[in-house]
C-alpha cells in the first residue's frame, strides 16, 4: 500500500473509533429535532405570572411534536385550554382531562403536554387559575401559546 492509501485507511479507522460510527449513514433520532419548552407559573412582583426560565412573561412558541412543560410554584393551579387546541394536546406528565381540556396541577408539580403533529398553526389564549391567590395568572396577558410560529 502506498502512503496515501495508508493515511486514508488510518483516518477512517480513527473516525470510526472516535465517533462510534459504523457506516457513512447513521440513523437519525427524530426526537432530537423536537424541543421541550419550560415555563413556570409563580408570583413575580406581587402578580401571578406564566414565565419562561428567565422569569419573562412571553408567549410560548412551540411547533408540532414539541413538549411544553409548566411548573406550579407557590400554589395549586388549574389550566384551561380552548376547544380549538385542546384536542391537539396529549399528556406526557401530570393530569390532563382531554374531554374538557383542563389540567389540575399541585404546588411543586409539573404539567407536560405534547403538541400533536396535526395541531393547527395559530395563536391560542389559555388560562391558569391560581387557587391560593384566588386569581388568574398573567402571561403575555393573557397567556398565549403559538403553534408553528418558529
Amino acid at each position: 500500500m502506498n502512503s496515501r492509501k495508508i493515511s486514508l485507511v488510518l483516518a477512517a479507522v480513527l473516525f470510526v473509533a472516535a465517533t462510534g460510527a459504523t457506516g457513512l449513514i447513521n440513523s437519525v433520532d427524530d426526537d432530537a429535532y423536537f424541543k421541550k419548552i419550560k415555563y413556570s407559573v409563580k408570583q413575580v412582583s406581587d402578580k401571578w405570572k406564566v414565565v419562561d426560565e428567565r422569569n419573562q412573561a412571553k408567549p410560548i412558541e412551540a411547533d408540532a411534536n414539541d413538549d411544553v412543560e409548566w411548573t406550579a410554584e407557590g400554589s395549586d393551579m388549574v389550566f384551561q385550554f380552548p376547544a380549538e387546541i385542546g384536542p391537539y394536546l396529549s399528556k406526557v406528565e401530570g393530569e390532563y382531562d382531554d374531554e374538557n381540556f383542563t389540567a389540575s396541577v399541585a404546588n411543586g408539580k409539573k404539567l407536560t403536554l405534547k403538541i400533536k403533529g396535526d395541531a393547527p398553526k395559530g395563536s391560542y389564549t389559555y388560562s391558569v387559575y391560581v387557587k391560593g391567590g384566588d386569581t388568574y395568572a398573567e402571561g403575555s396577558s393573557p397567556p398565549v401559546i403559538i403553534i408553528g410560529g418558529s
